[in-house]
């Protein structure tokens, strides 16, 4: 699952993957959205942290959180567990780090990433269900991001998972 919203200035795009399949994942994945949503105020720690104390009831998640500053277009990336997410532009791919563990189950360590996007970029964030090592380099970037992420979806989609994409243009 994921959701995103502007507040003060920050877009917040969340990636949240409950553990498994069914209801018992998405009651994990939606009480982490909440979670987030409710504690944007929070640094990256903190934010990672409470959660991970919040869902201890659930399966738990991997989950990636990324803020972009709507006026200066600095990228603040966190992520535990496998989700994925990458930053496009017309000069290269970059993909951001997520570390091992589970939110709400535990996780020893995290990695908080910093880059500048320029007008255009693209922050993509998707779930394990779909292909890792997806081209987006095969695709018109600069057309309708639903149409982009539908078409990412059918072609890398992994049948037997979930799977969820988030599609971000800095403007």
């Amino acid at each position: 699952m994921y959701d995103f919203w502007h507040k003060d200035g920050i877009t917040h795009l969340v990636m949240a993957d409950g553990l498994g399949h069914g209801n018992l994942a998405e009651i994990a994945a939606l009480a982490a959205l909440n979670h987030i949503r409710n504690n944007t105020d929070k640094d990256f720690a903190d934010l990672f942290r409470g959660c991970d104390a919040a869902i201890r009831h659930t399966r738990g998640v991997a989950m990636g959180v990324a803020r972009i500053d709507e006026k200066t277009g600095l990228l603040r990336y966190a992520g535990i567990g496998n989700t994925r997410a990458m930053i496009f532009s017309q000069e290269k791919m970059t993909r951001l780090t997520s570390n091992f563990g589970i939110v709400g189950g535990g996780f020893r360590k995290l990695f908080i990433e910093e880059k500048q996007l320029l007008p255009n970029d693209l922050v993509i964030m998707f779930t394990d269900g779909l292909h890792e090592r997806a081209n987006i380099t095969a695709y018109d970037t600069q057309g309708d991001l639903m149409t982009l992420a539908y078409r990412i979806f059918q072609d890398y989609h992994i049948v037997r998972d979930d799977a969820a994409i988030m599609i971000y243009r800095m403007t």
